[in-house]
């Protein structure tokens, strides 16, 4: 067994067990071996044979599994969190367009109940920390990615960033696998709870004054790392969503591609076409630091503050017209800018 002591990297497969019987072994070699990890399994339920798709994971040490019914009504979260709930920025949340809330009142996508999800991870965290159980460093992943080369060294990934695959950003930042660190894992989870707080009204607030009607998840997730100071760094992406004919899916179809002597089960074609092409070239180098796009602290920390200053300025804005129709005695709610 691993001495507690020593360096240690956790994989935290979020969301479903979608696809995990087509997936696993590239999971298991790809990521989890050349990492030396344990495994923890945090997953909303998707049938009552799930505790059965474990033994998938034979002989990996995991060492948390949480299956949990995402029936939860989000609205009705002011148990949880007591006083710090706001119901009424809540029913402006709701109120809004865009894939960051899929998952609510029938709404197409899954970004709620990703954003859940990543509550539902760090409270699993906090409990494996009050155990004296602790990572360096964290994988976010998905059971659904099929994997073309083993993922990058952490060695090459600094902890001073969230690292992500590049593409797939939709605007934002590429939610399907991230790493992260001691330093940032707190920020990269706690999306639903800046949401639950109002926290997250300060940089979402260009969608409480209506300047534009759609929001993904993926946009939601780079204005609230963006508002904590967080460094992003990207790498290649070599792994691309699968599944089976009769996998369940949220958003999308499985397609099926016949390239070579090889048939490929997949979720997006761009996806898919550049994986293999980046898996291709990482076969040729055998070298992840030629496919590591590392980011420039200076310029990081410029595009950070300019990011503030847009926070703050909208912030500022927002109080001043609001002071101005109090005023005159006028209505706020219908500002549009």
């Amino acid at each position: 067994m691993r001495n507690l002591n020593d360096k240690r990297v956790l994989v935290c497969i979020i969301g479903t067990l979608r696809a995990i019987e087509v997936t696993h072994q590239s999971i298991i070699q790809k990521v989890i071996r050349p990492l030396n990890a344990d495994l923890l399994i945090c997953v909303s339920r998707i049938s009552s044979e799930d505790e059965k798709l474990l033994e998938y994971f034979k002989g990996v040490n995991i060492v948390d599994v949480c299956i949990y019914d995402d029936s939860v009504r989000y609205e009705d979260l002011r148990h949880k969190f007591g006083k710090s709930f706001n119901h009424n920025q809540w029913c402006k949340y709701i109120s809004s367009e865009g894939n960051w809330l899929g998952g609510i009142d029938g709404r197409k996508g899954s970004g709620m109940y990703l954003t859940y999800n990543y509550w539902k991870l760090s409270e699993r965290l906090k409990d494996l920390k009050s155990k004296s159980i602790s990572y360096e460093r964290y994988i976010i992943t998905r059971s659904d990615l099929m994997w073309l080369a083993k993922h990058p060294p952490l060695n090459l990934l600094s902890p001073s960033c969230v690292w992500t695959p590049e593409g797939e950003d939709y605007h934002g930042y590429n939610d399907r696998h991230a790493v992260c660190s001691e330093k940032n894992i707190r920020y990269y989870l706690s999306m639903f709870e800046y949401m639950m707080d109002s926290r997250a009204v300060k940089y979402l607030k260009r969608e409480i004054l209506r300047i534009y009607q759609d929001i993904g998840h993926e946009k939601h997730l780079k204005y609230h790392l963006d508002s904590n100071w967080v460094m992003v760094g990207k790498f290649k992406n070599v792994s691309y969503l699968t599944g089976g004919t009769k996998t369940p899916t949220r958003w999308g179809t499985i397609k099926s591609l016949n390239l070579g002597d090889k048939i490929y089960n997949y979720k997006y074609y761009n996806e898919l076409t550049g994986a293999i092409k980046n898996a291709e070239e990482f076969e040729r180098y055998k070298d992840w630091s030629k496919m590591i796009f590392r980011p420039s602290f200076v310029c990081e920390m410029i595009r950070l503050l300019k990011a503030r200053i847009r926070i703050e300025f909208r912030t500022l804005l927002f109080r001043t017209y609001r002071y101005l129709m109090k005023s005159e005695g006028k209505d706020s709610g219908n500002m549009r800018v």
